[in-house]
């Protein structure tokens, strides 16, 4: 299940990369996958998928919220971040969401200073991947 999540979450950071935008049926396949998680009463390390999951879902909705009205973020940048919030713990999305940030950020030292937008989910999901090997739960 993980690598399908992987799978779709590579798609959607090459969609993000060549078009810039986001088919919403590749976000609609995302959400549908990552509900099983939670039916099956799991999160993605293992631990059981509590409602309170869903209190952490709308404190990453608030504090991404003025990301979106300045337009920093994306709509799917959220839709994706919040999606991945409903199955990982807290922890899991802040370190990947940090490193996220990092690359961004190294991007931009190393290769493109002239760009001022770049297409978040690519790094979303290097930084995903990262955060769950750091945590021993990749694969």
């Amino acid at each position: 299940m993980m690598a399908l999540l992987f799978l779709v979450l590579l798609f959607c950071s090459l969609k993000d990369i060549g078009s810039r935008r986001l088919p919403a049926p590749l976000i609609w396949l995302l959400l549908s996958i990552s509900l099983v998680w939670p039916v099956a009463g799991a999160l993605i390390d293992g631990q059981l998928w509590h409602w309170q999951q869903l209190l952490w879902v709308l404190l990453w909705f608030l504090l991404l919220l003025p990301g979106f009205l300045f337009k920093v973020f994306g709509a799917a940048d959220i839709k994706i971040i919040l999606i991945l919030a409903l199955i990982s713990p807290f922890d899991f999305l802040l370190h990947a969401l940090l490193l996220a940030f990092a690359g961004i950020a190294f991007w931009w030292l190393l290769r493109d200073r002239k760009r001022r937008e770049y297409p978040f989910i690519p790094f979303l999901t290097l930084g995903f991947g990262v955060s769950l090997w750091m945590h021993g739960a990749l694969f």
